[in-house]
C-alpha cells in the first residue's frame, strides 16, 4: 500500500504558461505508459499547432519506453507542422536515458528553460 504523498509523486502533472511568446510546459512526475502520458501527448500536439514549445522536464523523476515514445511522437508531430519542440532542465537518470537511447542527438536539449528561450528568440 502506498501513502498519499508517494502516490502524488507518481502522478504526471503538466502546467502551461507563456514566456516571451514561447509556451513552456513544466512536467513533473513519472513519464510512464498509461493514460496520463497519453493525455500529455495530446495536449502538446494541440499546442504545436500555434506556437514553439519547450518541455521543462526538471520535475520528471522517471521515464520508461512509453514515455520516450511520447517524447519522440511530440517531436515528430512538431516537425510535421513546422513547429519547434525543445527540452529543458533534463537531469539525472532521465538525462542518462535520453543519452543512451540517443534521443538527445535528435531533440534539442538545454540546461535551463531560460537558455532554451534564448535560442528560440535567436532563431526568429
Amino acid at each position: 500500500m502506498t501513502d498519499s504523498s508517494s502516490a502524488a509523486a507518481k502522478n504526471l502533472v503538466a502546467t502551461v504558461h507563456v514566456e516571451q511568446d514561447v509556451t513552456i510546459v513544466e512536467v513533473t512526475g513519472r513519464m510512464i505508459g498509461g493514460e496520463e502520458t497519453s493525455l500529455l501527448r495530446e495536449r502538446i500536439k494541440w499546442l504545436l499547432n500555434s506556437t514553439t514549445n519547450i518541455l521543462n522536464l526538471s520535475g520528471i523523476t522517471f521515464i520508461d519506453s512509453a514515455g520516450l515514445g511520447v517524447l519522440v511522437s511530440m517531436w515528430s508531430s512538431s516537425k510535421s507542422v513546422g513547429r519547434v519542440l525543445k527540452l529543458a532542465s533534463v537531469h539525472g537518470k532521465v538525462k542518462q536515458v535520453l543519452e543512451v537511447t540517443r534521443l538527445s542527438s535528435i531533440v534539442e536539449i538545454y540546461e535551463t528553460t531560460g537558455e532554451a528561450i534564448k535560442h528560440v528568440q535567436q532563431d526568429k
